[in-house]
């Protein structure tokens, strides 16, 4: 069964630009990435997600796809790289981009990360799709899964 038909995913808009890179939120959105990437494989990722920006029903839901039918415990793969935006309304995201073969599919994560005025970051997207789809926003090609 390929994964495609399992994305439930809450859609991230995007606008480019890089300017104004806070690096301790950067590396702390990749800590929390990482650490949301091992809950999921762990099956313990439900409570990750705030219930603002994502439907309880719909994350129970794709975790339990992850876990259970991709075993995304035993994902292959790697980070790809972080890319940050300044968005309407005096926002910043960061976004982590990551690519795992996975027992249902290969996908493409896109996690990302609303910058608060209080240095604190909060997780408020997570996008799958497919590797073999283009993205502006991968600047390290080296690092993906299919060149």
């Amino acid at each position: 069964m390929k994964f495609t038909s399992l994305m439930m995913s809450v859609i991230i808009a995007f606008s480019i630009n890089s300017c104004g890179r806070n690096p301790g939120e950067m590396k702390l959105a990749k800590e929390r990435s990482d650490m949301l990437l091992d809950a999921i494989g762990n099956g313990t990722a439900n409570g990750l997600f705030p219930a603002k920006y994502f439907p309880e029903d719909q994350t129970v839901s794709l975790m339990a796809d992850l876990k259970n039918n991709c075993d995304f415990k035993n994902r292959k793969g790697n980070f790809v790289n972080d890319f940050y935006q300044k968005v309407a309304g005096g926002d910043n995201k960061i976004i982590l981009i990551y690519e795992f073969y996975l027992k249902c599919d290969t996908v493409r994560f896109l996690i990302s990360y609303i910058e608060k005025n209080n240095n604190e970051i909060e997780l408020n997207g997570f996008k799958l799709e497919s590797v073999e789809n283009p993205n502006n926003m991968i600047l390290r090609k080296d690092r993906q899964l299919i060149k």
